[in-house]
């Protein structure tokens, strides 16, 4: 029953997609039409829609069901709007192009197809997951588990033990609200549905946005090589735990993955389509849904697109100026400066709300790290900063497509003299992106599109008779330059124990609580390791911080600290302590669990089993761990 609840949800995010993107499709007077183009479009204005209409939730602390019943029937409306087409207008089929016959290289297109699915399934299959999901994945978990919409960082994390204070982070990317949608709707898990499903569904959706560009930039007959080149590039990054291919691979259902490799990509897109003198007001209509979409995946995404938009568009305009085609100029501006002005301002508030903010004060005052340092960070792989360079090399002695070489050559060379100028980096990092998230504007920079480009180029050039010498080719330029994702070596996947993708410790501690309280409220303590994944499971059951519980120094009791209470249990063992005791019923804590890894102190390595005392309860025994209801 289960499976057939997991195919579902697959199902219904490529339907409904290709549904709404038909519309798009007909609304934006898109001639060239292809199933892939029809999903990828129809997903962003979906995601985009959902944006708008959940933001007012966000902000007002409505019900979650509400947002549910309208999202719904918007859903519905859409649907019968594409039948009414259909009927009206005639069977829309024949308007796609789908004909595998008129790729020369098949065996390429079939690899590549392989490579994009043996992705999508390992990354579905294999575990992975961080601490960021004690926030991401819990937002979903409350919405559906509480009827409640919130995005405070604090009261996420930890529940009712929160610590009070302005968040910092802007709260305006409601994708985990999505993700609670389809959970809700196919009555699944928000854990099962982040962690199991959507990796599989949302790699796909990655590829097929890449697919259309890479289309726009190579044409039929290369594309095949294009996308398997791409592929590998992102199955062979696993050295550089920050790029673009990382995220993908490893944490596509976060949503500053889908930002990095779907938002992103489809803007550039967008913006390439403008490279023409009689650029359309429905194009730039059309890239701002896209920035809005990329902004509901995360709230960085409100500068990165932004930041995209403009060194994407800037090296056209100085062609332009160049070429003294001021009107082009002119006209592009008016069209850009229109549709964007509403996120400008937004920006704008948004940063001034953060930087005044109690928890955002130092925001523009602390110190960035270095620029190379930074560098380091966002290139990654040294062989592939090689092929990088040699590839851009290429591109500006051979290329003489003039508006290829204007996206290829313009867009690095702007965001290097400008965002990424290391003479700007302390400017950049404080007022713009943050100290933390700086090293984020390198998954603007088109490493993969460029690297892509250049070698399909080349191989379909030299090699185009030979296509399983040109495979071959590939392969080995990018696997020799990289680290394979999926190997043990790169301790990035292990094999899962269970859907949710929780620590199974973590989900039977929480079982337990559960069942001992009928489901009520609860306050625990757990130890860091397994904190933030009790909410993410179960919303009902609050944590004495769910992340840097060792290192908070907040003062919270008779001048004891969050550092000292953890100190106290999870080093020295001293659960009995009356101290401890007393903090704790202060913090009305009724669980705490221990386990055979913080059992550690000098006074337990000689016994065996759990602690003993009279002051709590044992009410749960695994081979690992203990679980304990305190007596107050």
């Amino acid at each position: 029953m289960n499976s057939l609840r997991y195919v579902f949800i697959i199902i219904f995010v490529f339907l409904i997609s290709f549904f709404e993107g038909d519309n798009v499709l007909a609304l934006f007077s898109v001639k060239k039409k292809s199933f892939t183009k029809a999903i990828t479009f129809g997903f962003t204005f979906l995601i985009a829609f959902f944006e708008l209409i959940s933001l007012p939730f966000v902000y007002n602390n409505f019900a979650f069901s509400k947002l549910m019943w309208i999202y719904s029937i918007f859903l519905i409306l859409s649907v019968i709007v594409f039948a009414f087409r259909q009927f009206k207008y005639g069977f829309f089929i024949n308007e796609y192009e789908f004909n595998l016959k008129k790729y020369k290289t098949k065996v390429t297109m079939a690899v590549a197809i392989i490579l994009v699915l043996f992705s999508a399934i390992s990354s579905s299959y294999l575990d992975h997951t961080n601490a960021d999901d004690g926030y991401f994945v819990t937002i979903s978990t409350i919405a559906c588990q509480n009827d409640k919409v919130t995005y405070d960082e604090h009261l996420v994390y930890d529940g009712s033990l929160s610590l009070k204070g302005a968040a910092m982070r802007p709260q305006i990317a409601t994708w985990e609200l999505f993700v609670a949608y389809l959970a809700k709707l196919s009555n699944i898990h928000p854990a099962i549905v982040a962690h199991s499903i959507l990796p599989f569904v949302l790699i796909v959706l990655c590829f097929m946005a890449i697919w259309n560009f890479g289309i726009q930039l190579v044409g039929y007959d290369k594309a095949p090589l294009f996308i398997l080149i791409y592929a590998l590039l992102a199955l062979f990054d696993a050295v550089n735990t920050d790029s673009q291919g990382t995220f993908m691979i490893m944490l596509v259902w976060q949503g500053k993955s889908m930002l990095a490799n779907f938002s992103i990509p489809m803007l550039m897109s967008g913006v390439l389509s403008m490279y023409s003198e009689d650029s359309k007001w429905k194009q730039a209509i059309w890239n701002l849904i896209i920035v809005i979409a990329g902004i509901n995946f995360s709230a960085v995404g409100l500068y990165l697109m932004s930041i995209t938009y403009l060194v994407t568009g800037l090296p056209y305009l100085v062609l332009q100026a160049v070429k003294k085609n001021w009107k082009t100029i002119v006209d592009i501006l008016v069209k850009v400066i229109c549709t964007m002005l509403p996120i400008v301002l937004i920006s704008f508030v948004l940063y001034f709300q953060v930087t005044t903010s109690s928890t955002g004060s130092d925001y523009v005052t602390t110190l960035p790290k270095s620029w190379l340092s930074i560098f380091y960070k966002g290139i990654g792989s040294g062989p592939y900063l090689i092929v990088l360079i040699l590839c851009f090399v290429h591109i500006f002695m051979k290329e003489t497509d003039i508006l290829k070489k204007c996206f290829f050559i313009g867009v690095p060379v702007t965001l290097f003299a400008t965002f990424l100028n290391p003479l700007l980096n302390k400017f950049v990092a404080q007022n713009i992106t943050g100290v933390d998230l700086y090293w984020r504007l390198y998954w603007i920079l088109p490493t993969y599109l460029i690297i892509s480009y250049v070698v399909s180029n080349l191989l379909h050039e030299y090699v185009v008779k030979k296509e399983t010498v040109s495979l071959l080719l590939s392969s080995a330029i990018i696997m020799s330059s990289g680290t394979y994702f999926y190997s043990p070596r790169s301790g990035v996947f292990y094999e899962h124990t269970n859907a949710y993708k929780i620590n199974v410790n973590a989900l039977a501690a929480a079982d337990k609580i559960s069942k001992d309280t009928k489901g009520e409220p609860t306050i625990a303590i757990f130890p860091e390791r397994l904190s933030y994944c009790i909410r993410q499971y179960n919303a009902n059951i609050d944590v004495v911080r769910a992340r840097n519980f060792s290192k908070n120094s907040r003062v919270v009791y008779k001048n004891k600290s969050f550092k000292w209470l953890y100190k106290e249990i999870y080093e020295k063992n001293n659960i009995n302590s009356n101290k401890v005791i007393s903090m704790l019923k202060f913090l009305k804590v009724k669980y705490i669990y221990l386990s055979e890894r913080e059992l550690n102190s000098p006074e337990y390595e000689n016994t065996k089993g759990p602690i003993k005392t009279n002051k709590y309860k044992l009410i749960h025994t695994r081979k690992s761990g203990y679980l304990y209801k305190i007596k107050y």
